[in-house]
C-alpha cells in the first residue's frame, strides 16, 4: 500500500458521527431516565434535528483530499495519547480509572435509572453521557469486554476530532496547542515524580483524568472555529444541550469562546433546534440540580423522570 496515496474525505461525515454519538448518549437518558411519554418526544425532536444538521454539514462541506500517512499519523498520535494516560488499562491509569470503573460498572450490573434501594429518591448521577454508551454496549457483551469497548470509544471520539482539527488548518499546527503541555505531564510524572499543578492544565492530563470533559471541549471548540456563522447560530443553543450532558463546565467554558468570538445569537437563533436544545438543558438542570455527591444525588420532586 503506497502512503502518499490520496483520499476523498467529506469533514461533514466526521461532524455528523460525532454530533450523532452525543446524541445518541442523551437519547438513552431520555429513554431510561425520563417517563415514556416526555421521552418519546424528545428522542423524536434529537432525530429531527440531527437530520436538519447532518444536511447542514453536507451542503456546506466538500470532499478533501488527505494523505493516507496523514491518517495513519493521526490514528498514532490517538493511540499513543490513550495508551499513555491508561484508557484501555495497558498501562496505569491510577485512581481514575478506578472511579470510571465503579460508575460503569453500575450502569452496567443495575437497571436504569439508578435508585437507592433504601430510598427511592436517591438517584445514582454524575454526568453520565460519556459513559452512557459504552456502559450498554458493555451490559450487552459483558463487563469483562469493558476495557476494550471503553479503549474502542475514546480511540473513535479522540481520532475524529483530530481528523477534524487537521482539516481545519490542513496541517499539524494544532499539536502545538496539544503536545507541549502534554510533554511536561509526563516528564512531571514519569521524570520528576512531582506536582507543580501545571499539569493540570494540559491536554494529557485532562484526557486521563476527565475524557467526559475533554471531548464536548474539543469538539465545541473545533464547532465554533469550522463551521459558518449562520450554522451555528442556528444550532449553538443544540450543541450546548447535547455537550452539557458530558460536561455542563465544558459549555460553560466554549460559551465563553462563543461570546469572545462575536457570534451572537440573534432573530436566527429561534428555531425548533434551538429551542429544542433549551429544554433538554432545562432538563438537565433539573437533573443535576440536587447532587449530593460526584455519583448520587436527590432528584427534584416532579414528575418528569422516572421514579
Amino acid at each position: 500500500m503506497q502512503m502518499n496515496k490520496t483520499l476523498k474525505i467529506n469533514p461533514a461525515f466526521f461532524f455528523s458521527i460525532l454530533i450523532g454519538y452525543f446524541s445518541v448518549s442523551l437519547a438513552l437518558f431520555f429513554v431510561f431516565w425520563i417517563k415514556w411519554f416526555i421521552s418519546t418526544p424528545l428522542v423524536l425532536g434529537l432525530m429531527f434535528v440531527n437530520i436538519y444538521l447532518i444536511r447542514s454539514f453536507f451542503n456546506f462541506f466538500e470532499c478533501d483530499l488527505i494523505k493516507l500517512k496523514t491518517l495513519l499519523l493521526l490514528f498514532i498520535i490517538t493511540l499513543f495519547s490513550l495508551f499513555l494516560v491508561g484508557i484501555g488499562g495497558v498501562f496505569e491509569q491510577k485512581y481514575d480509572l478506578y472511579n470510571r470503573t465503579i460508575i460503569s460498572s453500575q450502569l452496567v450490573f443495575f437497571d436504569q435509572p439508578l435508585v437507592d434501594p433504601l430510598n427511592s429518591k436517591l438517584y445514582f448521577s454524575y454526568y453520565i453521557g460519556y459513559f452512557i454508551i459504552p456502559a450498554f454496549v458493555t451490559k450487552l457483551l459483558g463487563f469483562e469486554f469493558f476495557l476494550i469497548v471503553d479503549f474502542i470509544t475514546n480511540t473513535f471520539l479522540l481520532f475524529s476530532i483530530l481528523i477534524l482539527f487537521y482539516f481545519r488548518g490542513k496541517n499539524f499546527g494544532f499539536i502545538i496547542y496539544l503536545l507541549p503541555s502534554g510533554i511536561y505531564w509526563l516528564l512531571e510524572r514519569y521524570v520528576f515524580a512531582i506536582n507543580s499543578g501545571f499539569r493540570y492544565f494540559n491536554f494529557l492530563n485532562v484526557l486521563a483524568h476527565g475524557p467526559q470533559q475533554i471531548f464536548p471541549s474539543l469538539f465545541g471548540l473545533i464547532y465554533l472555529i469550522t463551521l459558518p456563522k449562520e450554522i451555528i447560530q442556528k444550532s449553538i443553543i443544540f450543541v450546548f444541550g447535547i455537550l452539557f450532558f458530558w460536561s455542563p463546565f465544558s459549555v460553560l467554558g466554549i460559551g465563553i469562546i462563543y461570546l469572545w468570538d462575536g457570534i451572537h445569537l440573534s432573530l436566527k437563533s429561534i428555531n425548533f433546534t434551538n429551542v429544542f436544545g433549551f429544554i433538554c438543558i432545562i432538563l438537565l438542570v433539573l437533573f443535576f440540580s440536587g447532587k449530593q455527591s460526584s455519583i448520587e444525588f436527590y432528584i427534584v420532586n416532579i414528575m418528569i423522570f422516572t421514579m
